[in-house]
């Protein structure tokens, strides 16, 4: 198939092609790195270590690439392999099943064995969680001002909840216990650092 230049150049006035990264691969910001490049008179071969790590996105999007290990597998004690995945991940605290979503670690297919990075602090996370009598927590959730729910409820009532939690924040300390009285009903909590676990409504009888 014949292409003309001019035709192939309008199509894509950007001037900047890629070939998509394999899986497992981090993925390069091509564009950004192109700018930097050009701005400096410069090849991508000439940039140190340093500069490059800028345009290195955090992870391929299967979650299958450690950025800070630069590797997506390690050896297992098993003789097999462990493979980089951002997943769900199940503890057990005593008697109680705790899930933590979209976890970074590494997981053997073979013998199922989970292990993490030496910064990926998993278990002060899993005394907050146990202690707010949680089922389930998001990772990615950990470092922001957090509202978890104890009872199912529907999106509507959660998010009055939320807002009034919002509203009442300044009066709610760390490692407390609270009661905020909204209309006809006492919002039940506690809370443990940036986690608020909301453990029960009780309607106010007249």
């Amino acid at each position: 198939m014949n292409i003309d230049d001019d035709d192939w150049d309008d199509d894509f006035p950007d001037g900047v092609y890629a070939v998509p990264p394999s899986p497992g691969e981090p993925k390069i910001k091509v564009r950004k790195l192109s700018d930097y490049c050009k701005a400096r008179g410069i090849k991508p071969s000439d940039l140190i270590e340093e500069e490059l790590k800028e345009f290195i996105s955090e992870r391929s999007d299967d979650g299958r690439y450690d950025s800070r290990t630069k590797r997506d597998s390690i050896d297992c004690r098993c003789g097999k392999t462990k493979v980089f995945q951002i997943d769900t991940v199940e503890h057990f605290v005593l008697e109680r099943k705790i899930l933590l979503h979209h976890v970074p670690h590494w997981y053997c297919r073979s013998c199922k064995e989970v292990t993490y990075n030496i910064d990926t602090e998993i278990t002060p996370l899993l005394k907050v969680v146990y202690r707010l009598q949680l089922k389930a927590i998001d990772w990615q959730d950990r470092e922001k001002l957090t509202v978890v729910f104890n009872f199912n409820a529907d999106d509507g009532l959660r998010q009055d909840i939320q807002s009034i939690i919002n509203e009442n924040i300044d009066n709610i300390k760390d490692g407390e216990s609270f009661a905020i009285i909204h209309g006809s009903r006492v919002i039940v909590g506690q809370r443990m650092e940036n986690i608020i676990a909301v453990q029960k409504i009780i309607e106010k009888v007249f």
